[in-house]
């Protein structure tokens, strides 16, 4: 429905208010202009309804438990497409290097633990 909605919408898109000094208002991108106004938030969505909908969108389908195995599932499948190993995900450089190259050694209370990346 709701992107018949949007498709169907013959109003131009508002243009963004320039007080906003480029700053973003998560608020009023991704809630109802009801709740962004309840969290203090603008209203009047200011940045349209395109991110709005994207949201509701997405926080419906990972609110459900057979949809985040589904989505668990397509991440799998997509990355190890991508890098030949199931769960991980590689990206190279311009010049073939880790774009990423990073060691972590964390101790916190009882847990030590080293995260390399790359």
């Amino acid at each position: 429905d709701y992107v018949d909605d949007a498709l169907n919408d013959d109003e131009p898109c508002p243009k963004p208010d320039d007080s906003l000094d480029g700053l973003v208002d998560y608020r009023d991108l991704l809630l109802s202009e009801e709740e962004a106004v309840a969290l203090l938030g603008r209203g009047g969505s200011p940045y349209g309804d395109l991110f709005r909908l994207l949201y509701g969108f997405l926080n419906g389908i990972l609110s459900n438990e057979d949809a985040l195995a589904w989505l668990n599932a397509f991440v799998v499948e997509l990355t190890g497409l991508q890098s030949d190993e199931e769960g991980e995900l590689y990206i190279d450089g311009e010049d073939g290097s880790d774009l990423i190259s990073k060691t972590l050694d964390i101790s916190v209370g009882g847990l030590n633990a080293v995260i390399e990346l790359g």
